[in-house]
């Protein structure tokens, strides 16, 4: 994976986090299991089942499991593929979906606008970006400044971080991408490019020019900045006689999911979001946001009926 001989299906490489990870799911769990003692052939599925069994059993949270069987089921992918083995025992382990019952965090445009304004000025461009954007934490670490094309108003995502190797290229080929600049984000770039003076190659959020931002210190911020205000408006409506209305905290990763509702919203087609969202197959598209598009069965009806009405001789 390192060297690039083996790589995921459609993409040119492994991403360094992800072969750490990998390498931490063998060393850890994988070798030291029984599994692990076995030859690669005589690994059947039930001995990869007993194993997922015994994971969820010692306490391991079922996303913890379902990670650790991740280079597994890419080694044995790749061996039935180019005929080593005839059978994948990796498919059909049974493990619970884990998947969360709480609901996507996506704020309107208002509550974007009230959340970036409570902001300090000196880091509320980041937050802007993904809110007006959509970018990836990773993007936005690697966002120079000769990524901004405001001649075209265009943002060309060109690489994401790794906290360990710095740039790398896009998590997919649809990765690469070029997004469009709001007018309402263009002012916060402006501002802070102006403020900061970087140029060129430099790092636009970076806490150098060439030294990305730490993650931790960005959230940490913004949610004191979020409980800051809040603690104020509790007092001012207090005072007031008056219900506060506080601010709630959101992270980068919602505010991405932000800019794929407002882009719903103002009528974008599945495909455009998928290119904007940089997501590499449509089928992505429609199971993070097929909730959010247009098409209940009141409004499909209203459509049709307003369509075949117009169309009457």
């Amino acid at each position: 994976m390192k060297a690039r001989t083996i790589r995921p299906k459609g993409r040119e490489a492994y991403k360094p986090n992800t072969i750490r990870s990998y390498e931490r799911a063998l060393r850890v769990h994988i070798a030291p299991s029984a599994v692990g003692q076995l030859k690669v052939a005589d690994v059947r599925r039930q001995d990869l089942q007993h194993l997922a069994d015994e994971l969820l059993g010692s306490g391991l949270m079922v996303g913890t499991v379902s990670n650790i069987f991740n280079p597994i089921q890419a080694f044995y992918r790749r061996a039935v593929d180019r005929d080593d083995l005839a059978v994948n025992p990796a498919e059909g382990i049974d493990l619970p979906t884990g998947r969360s019952q709480r609901p996507t965090r996506i704020a309107s445009a208002e509550e974007a606008v009230a959340l970036l304004d409570a902001l300090d000025p000196k880091g509320r461009s980041v937050w802007a970006t993904a809110f007006y954007a959509g970018l990836r934490r990773g993007e936005l670490q690697a966002l120079r400044c000769c990524d901004l094309d405001f001649e075209a108003n265009l943002i060309h995502v060109e690489r994401g971080w790794d906290q360990e190797e710095g740039a790398i290229d896009p998590k997919s080929r649809s990765g690469r991408r070029t997004v469009p600049m709001l007018a309402i984000l263009r002012r916060h770039l402006e501002a802070d490019l102006k403020r900061t003076g970087r140029t060129g190659p430099d790092l636009v959020f970076g806490r150098t020019p060439d030294a990305a931002f730490v993650s931790s210190t960005i959230d940490n911020r913004a949610k004191n900045a979020w409980s800051v205000f809040n603690d104020r408006e509790r007092e001012d409506g207090a005072a007031a006689d008056r219900e506060p209305e506080p601010l709630h905290p959101i992270t980068l990763h919602e505010c991405r999911h932000t800019f794929a509702s407002l882009l719903i919203d103002a009528g974008a087609n599945p495909k455009a979001v998928q290119a904007f969202m940089g997501h590499s197959k449509i089928q992505t598209t429609f199971d993070i946001y097929g909730h959010l598009l247009p098409g209940s069965h009141d409004e499909v009806r209203e459509r049709m009926d307003a369509y075949l009405f117009d169309s009457r001789p």
